[in-house]
């Protein structure tokens, strides 16, 4: 219920089209049948690989851990900051468009966009509040990235 009312957001008239909110309003990458495929794969270390875990001792849970790298500290929220520093031959679009974590920050700047044109009194999403969270999850590990973050909440407008 909840993708089919935010689908409808598709016909509003007078909707901001600003870096693809279309895009975000699609259920292209994140529908629930998608996600369903990815986080509950009935093959053995996809979807949620640390519910592999239970059937491990320690040495093969180390073995689990060492199979994922971590995503590299790029700025997701735009797509010359992505690229900032990357020689321009190198510099796939796609690799912007296609990251799971921008295509999850699209849909979220889009709800933000919209928290701040409804222009309604609110205390519950505010840019302090976002920021706390950036700093306590995504500062130590992708500082490049909570910089974009902050940065981009800033330029949505919402209560400070």
């Amino acid at each position: 219920m909840t993708w089919a009312l935010f689908d409808q957001l598709r016909f509003v008239p007078d909707m901001p089209d600003e870096d693809g909110f279309s895009f975000a309003l699609t259920d292209a990458y994140f529908n629930p049948q998608s996600r369903n495929e990815a986080n509950y794969s009935e093959v053995y270390l996809e979807g949620f690989k640390e519910l592999e875990w239970f059937d491990c001792s320690e040495q093969q849970m180390q073995g689990h851990f060492n199979i994922w790298r971590p995503r590299l500290d790029m700025d997701i929220t735009d797509i010359d900051r992505f690229f900032e520093g990357v020689d321009p031959e190198q510099a796939d679009p796609g690799d912007f468009y296609g990251d799971d974590a921008q295509v999850v920050w699209l849909g979220l700047r889009l709800y933000l966009h919209l928290l701040a044109s409804l222009k309604i009194g609110q205390a519950m999403v505010t840019q302090g509040k976002l920021s706390f969270l950036i700093g306590r999850i995504v500062d130590d590990v992708y500082p490049e990235i909570a910089s974009g973050l902050r940065r981009s909440i800033e330029e949505t407008g919402i209560q400070k």
